[in-house]
């Protein structure tokens, strides 16, 4: 019998990982990351991206797979995951989908169907400076201001951001595309996952991620990747428009945002199984899901 597609989603911070981690030694799974931000290559504290020794020798996909630079889209994310599904199943592995990014998973488990042309992402090889800059100039003036307009490869990266910004077109599919697809949902009480947001940020800060954005911040401000929550909020501090101490405060308060935002996006656009991870332990909800499962199997 082929293997259920899994996912555990929930808002930042409520603890997926240590779950997902349980789970998978239970039940044979390898986890895929449904992380927006951690498929970039170095931006580890940033997004909480486990390090090898805490992955606890489980298979980790869509890890550091680009350059931060480099665009990636939700249907890039589609086609990359739904490949690695196909080939976990082959093997008769679970897929783990874990993670916060509901539109990406969502785009994954559901019926979605981009259009809409695709780009060709070498139509800039044989354009001169001066073509590159006047197409920047149109598409994002923003852009076009802070790329000096003889620098070819600054221009060819400034121009891929600028159509990964672009919106693409998608049909938002309702129905699962997985029949099997078996979606968790953690949650917790609002003040108590805020204050572990808080603590998450602090700790943060002490491993170092003051240092990791301001390397980014010098390499491509920028680049998509530049608007995850951690690094964006650096940037005025870098630029001597604000102190450490407000930065490290708006990236505390724009993940509670966040958190509220993703809770509400997996109550109206999934339907997934809930657990109360401040009222359970994550090896009894492993324990549940993975009870779960095997009625399923039988």
């Amino acid at each position: 019998m082929m293997k259920n597609v899994i996912a555990i989603v929930g808002p930042t911070a409520v603890g997926k990982s240590e779950v997902s981690l349980v789970l998978a030694k239970k039940i044979g799974a390898e986890i895929i990351s449904g992380d927006a931000f951690q498929f970039y290559e170095g931006m580890n504290i940033g997004t909480a991206k486990l390090t090898i020794k805490e992955q606890r020798d489980i298979p980790h996909h869509l890890l550091d797979i680009i350059e931060p630079e480099c665009p990636f889209s939700v249907a890039d994310y589609q086609r990359i995951v739904r490949k690695k599904i196909h080939a976990l199943r082959d093997k008769d592995v679970y897929p783990l989908i874990v993670g916060g990014s509901g539109l990406y998973v969502q785009s994954v488990l559901y019926d979605y169907v981009f259009v809409g042309k695709q780009r060709d992402k070498g139509r800039f090889r044989d354009m001169t400076a001066e073509q590159m800059a006047m197409l920047l100039e149109r598409k994002n003036k923003t852009l076009a201001q802070k790329t000096h307009p003889n620098d070819k490869k600054r221009l060819k990266r400034s121009l891929e951001v600028a159509d990964a910004r672009d919106k693409k077109q998608l049909k938002r599919g309702k129905n699962l595309y997985y029949d099997d697809a078996k979606i968790y949902a953690l949650t917790m009480e609002r003040k108590e996952l805020y204050e572990r947001i808080n603590k998450r940020v602090d700790q943060m800060i002490v491993k170092g991620l003051v240092d990791e954005a301001r390397k980014f911040y010098e390499r491509c401000p920028d680049a998509r990747s530049m608007q995850a929550i951690g690094y964006k909020e650096f940037f005025p501090y870098f630029e001597g428009k604000k102190d450490l101490e407000d930065a490290v405060e708006a990236i505390k308060k724009h993940s509670r945002h966040f958190a509220k935002r993703q809770l509400t996006w997996f109550r109206n656009k999934m339907d997934p199984i809930w657990f109360d991870a401040g009222e359970m332990s994550a090896d009894a909800i492993a324990e549940a899901i993975a009870e779960d499962i095997k009625k399923s199997d039988a």
